[in-house]
């Protein structure tokens, strides 16, 4: 299948188009790191049923705000939805409490050079 056909696969369509397999690399990065520092402190290693519940958890949070705010009619990429929720469930998994996910959260908002991703 042609890379730009299986892009259109999980497309998002609403006020601002999204992609929510987007989420997955980073959470699974995050979690296969969460894991092995687990299992070196002695403790399980995350289960399989704990990524999938942060990749809804992510889904979720991209889909909600792609449905009320079009970002690129402000010239913003729909990557910052991506940044936003993918902030918000890996520091989460990271042990992050409340005021961490705002603070991580807040940082999504910085244009990033290499996504370009941000206000314009």
């Amino acid at each position: 299948m042609p890379a730009a056909r299986a892009r259109f696969n999980d497309t998002w369509v609403a006020a601002q188009t999204t992609h929510p397999s987007d989420d997955v690399g980073a959470i699974l990065a995050v979690a296969e790191y969460m894991s092995r520092v687990r299992v070196a402190s002695g403790k399980p290693p995350l289960l399989v049923k704990q990524g999938l519940e942060l990749m809804i958890k992510a889904h979720e949070v991209q889909g909600a705000l792609g449905m009320q705010n079009p970002l690129s009619g402000h010239g913003i990429d729909h990557a910052l939805l991506l940044k936003i929720a993918c902030s918000a469930v890996v520091t989460h998994l990271m042990g992050g409490g409340r005021n961490e996910i705002i603070n991580a959260v807040s940082l999504a908002f910085f244009k990033n050079s290499k996504t370009g991703s941000g206000s314009n």
